[in-house]
């Protein structure tokens, strides 16, 4: 996937059931985020941090899926104790990608079976336009609070009028073009 890519049109399968990944991404903002494998201790630390944002509508506007290269039954077990070991559920889709499909769509390497899969992060505007990635080492967990002050940036210069200077926080001033 490069910047300006559209979401691939394919239907994916979560602990929700099944639908089509650019149809529920298509009129909002929308983050994918990739997770090595479920049951590892920095994928929980990350799920439990978007659970946390979206509870206390940090992030009112977003959608949220998380991509896992396991079945989908290993999937709802991790989003079931993940709900039932924290103060905020997991209300996000969690994608099975067990064949690697959407993995393969993102351009990323598809872990084996037992292996574990790339981490990282794929931030969508409306209309399924790619408008950020961050790939991360596998070891390394991403920070919930630099995905918000970047969502945040790249919905209010969207239009191409102003720019978000380095180290940029939400309500901050930007610069004029």
């Amino acid at each position: 996937m490069r910047l300006g890519d559209h979401m691939p049109n394919l239907t994916v399968t979560s602990q929700n059931g099944q639908f089509s990944l650019s149809e529920a991404t298509f009129s909002s903002w929308s983050v994918v985020m990739f997770h090595p494998c479920a049951f590892t201790s920095v994928c929980s630390t990350e799920m439990r941090s978007i659970a946390q944002l979206q509870a206390e509508e940090r992030m009112p506007s977003i959608r949220f899926f998380s991509v896992m290269p396991n079945g989908a039954d290993r999937i709802a077990a991790l989003v079931k104790e993940l709900t039932a070991d924290s103060l905020f559920p997991v209300l996000h889709d969690c994608i099975s990608d067990p064949a690697g499909e959407l993995t393969r769509a993102f351009g990323l390497p598809v872990a084996k079976e037992d292996e574990i899969g790339p981490r990282g992060y794929f931030i969508f505007g409306p209309a399924g336009v790619l408008k950020s990635y961050q790939i991360l080492p596998t070891v390394v967990g991403f920070s919930s609070t630099e995905l918000l002050r970047l969502v945040s940036a790249l919905q209010l210069v969207r239009h191409g009028e102003m720019y978000a200077p380095a180290d940029w926080q939400p309500g901050h001033e930007l610069l004029s073009v």
